[in-house]
């Protein structure tokens, strides 16, 4: 199964207040959601260098979806939020009436600087 991919807010609800992730630290999770999507809102933090934000999604049975992994840039002391959004899990059960409500994550981001990171479900 593929998972859809967009780079866009979506219209969702705040999951959570936010947590920031320093680099090279990986930040770990599990997210319940009932509408098949969930966003990563990647904000720059002051003073931080260009930065190149990851978020990977996978199944809570640790098996992984394609096209499940995504990133968005953002720029040196910049102010503009980038969105990763998830969608199109899939079903749970064989007969197709389960959808899929919850997912494991991983952000991390390449070079120097931190973020704060907010999820939308």
């Amino acid at each position: 199964m593929a998972l859809d991919v967009h780079y866009e807010w979506r219209k969702t609800t705040e999951y959570d207040v936010g947590f920031t992730v320093v680099a090279p630290e990986i930040h770990l999770g599990e997210v319940p959601f009932d509408e098949d999507c969930v966003v990563f809102c990647f904000t720059p933090r002051l003073f931080t260098a260009r930065l190149r934000c990851w978020a990977k999604v996978v199944y809570t049975d640790d098996k992984e979806p394609f096209n499940n992994t995504a990133s968005v840039v953002l720029e040196e002391d910049g102010d503009e939020r980038k969105y990763i959004a998830f969608s199109s899990f899939g079903w749970a059960d064989e007969q197709c009436r389960v959808p899929i409500g919850r997912c494991k994550y991983e952000v991390w981001l390449e070079g120097s600087g931190s973020v704060t990171v907010q999820l939308f479900v």
